[in-house]
């Protein structure tokens, strides 16, 4: 059975999708054209090896809606309810196709390169990927193929913006004054996901939000069309309430640890970043 149809029938049990294949001789011609690009130095391919024919890309599409939040509580972005919903589905299931030798995980590739070059979407001047059904709430894998396939035509168009700027406005910190580059320094989600300090003039910009932020997105006309999937479920007070992470400490916080994991996954949900992003949260709670 040719590999696509068995990638093809995981993304669909998934969520809804897109699918880009392009071979390695495309990806070749494309790193050499683009070596002097801002957008495209220092990017790994690393993981891609000379027995591949090429590389797949799987879009699978989120819902950007935000329900309503409990007073009291804290409040996390839709992008990892769903990134942590649609990696237990496919992931046991991409990992049994791995053990044929037919695909491989890549784990490490610059993916938003991969999105351009396949045709899934196109640069926004806040450096995240979009395209026309999807916009921007989308959340990619990718795969190397080890057989051939129908690969789709390269696409050498970067960005499709045109004078827009009002995702580059939209951003509290100015993180997006040179376009298409994140500037990380100036993130509020890269604080919040790295465990940094955060710089004391950008927590009370962090308002109620444990991961994620999203400002730039829900500027972004691109996210008019409104999503196929249903917006995440309502927060559950027992794993969001804020003073909860307040009062524990230890073992305590250790063991509450699972439960949020539920909702963004155990990379994010670890005891001590999860602290620190609730005194923040919590010192801006009390000041609102």
């Amino acid at each position: 059975m040719p590999i696509m149809l068995d990638i093809n029938r995981i993304a669909a049990t998934t969520a809804p999708n897109l699918i880009r294949s392009v071979k390695m001789d495309d990806i070749g011609y494309w790193k050499e054209l683009n070596k002097d690009n801002p957008i495209s130095q220092h990017l790994s391919f690393d993981e891609l090896d000379e027995n591949m024919t090429g590389v797949c890309v799987i879009a699978f599409q989120y819902n950007l809606d935000y329900p309503e939040l409990p007073e009291g509580c804290m409040s996390i972005s839709p992008y990892y309810y769903y990134a942590n919903k649609y990696y237990r589905h496919y992931s046991p299931l991409l990992n049994e196709l791995a053990l044929t030798g037919k695909i491989k995980i890549l784990k490490d590739t610059h993916i938003k390169s991969l999105a351009n070059l396949s045709g899934i979407g196109f640069y926004g001047k806040n450096s995240i990927i979009h395209n026309e059904r999807f916009g921007s709430r989308f959340f990619m894998i990718a795969l190397g193929l080890y057989e051939d396939t129908e690969w789709d035509k390269l696409n050498l168009e970067t960005t499709d913006c045109g004078s827009c700027k009002l995702c580059v406005e939209a951003c509290p910190t100015q993180a997006l004054s040179q376009p298409y580059l994140l500037s990380r320094h100036q993130c509020l989600r890269h604080y919040m996901l790295t465990g940094i300090e955060m710089p004391e003039q950008y927590k009370p910009l962090m308002s109620d939000r444990l991961v994620g932020c999203d400002i730039c997105q829900k500027a972004c006309p691109k996210n008019i069309r409104q999503s196929e999937v249903d917006r995440m479920p309502d927060y559950d007070r027992e794993v969001f309430e804020i003073e909860r992470y307040m009062d524990n400490e230890g073992s305590g916080l250790n063991q509450m640890m699972p439960q949020l994991a539920e909702w963004i996954g155990k990379n994010y949900a670890r005891a001590n970043r999860v602290k620190e992003q609730c005194n923040n949260i919590y010192s801006n709670i009390k000041k609102g």
